[in-house]
């Protein structure tokens, strides 16, 4: 009877010991995905049609209202600067990456874009702005037609996309706040006064090897 209870007690331990030996813990990160994630860092692009391609020396990088930034860019040969948007949601760097560039050459596309300001909106020849209504401008570009996008005011901190709508279907957007006297309007033909802002855009940022 002990002999058998000792040779059961020596099969059992054998087996626990196999099991230790052949169980293997699964590492965090394949090999496969440290690559893939190590290639998406450095991924290299051609720009697309609607961007253009840079390079010259990032001057700074200073914070706007997160995830927007301002890059300011320096081309030695032509002895000029300009200023950048970046979108650090629409790059693969971080904030602390783009800061690095700083004092260095960096190939950069942006997109030039521009963004419909809209100055003030009347109904019957009245301001919609209030008392915050500024002087016309003989610079303005103006629009008369039909009012939507305004069905309600607008909650926090974030601007609202509304439209107005011209006779000949031309249907032109505007960022704004919408406020109760703006909404009383919505579906109505109002005139709005505006101009255009231009605005470059960084679509992708590397910098250089060299």
């Amino acid at each position: 009877m002990k002999k058998a209870c000792s040779t059961l007690f020596t099969i059992t331990v054998i087996s626990l010991l196999i099991n230790c030996k052949t169980e293997t813990k699964k590492p965090a990160i394949t090999t496969d995905e440290k690559v893939e994630t190590t290639e998406l860092k450095s991924t290299d692009r051609e720009p697309t049609a609607d961007e253009i391609r840079e390079y010259g020396i990032i001057k700074s990088f200073e914070d706007g209202q997160y995830p927007m930034f301002i890059v300011t860019v320096e081309f030695p040969e032509r002895q000029t600067k300009a200023d950048f948007n970046l979108n650090m949601e629409a790059v693969l760097q971080t904030s602390a990456d783009i800061d690095s560039l700083i004092g260095n050459y960096a190939t950069i596309y942006y997109i030039d874009a521009s963004e419909n300001m809209l100055m003030d909106i009347h109904f019957s020849n009245k301001t919609l702005y209030g008392a915050y209504a500024p002087e016309i401008d003989a610079s303005f570009k103006k629009i008369t037609g039909i009012l939507s996008g305004a069905e309600k005011e607008t909650a926090g901190d974030l601007t609202s996309t509304i439209y107005i709508t011209e006779t000949n279907g031309n249907k032109t957007a505007f960022e704004e706040f919408v406020t109760k006297e703006i909404k009383a309007k919505n579906g109505k033909t109002v005139t709005g006064y505006y101009y255009l802002k231009y605005s470059n855009t960084i679509t992708y940022i590397k910098k250089s090897e060299n």
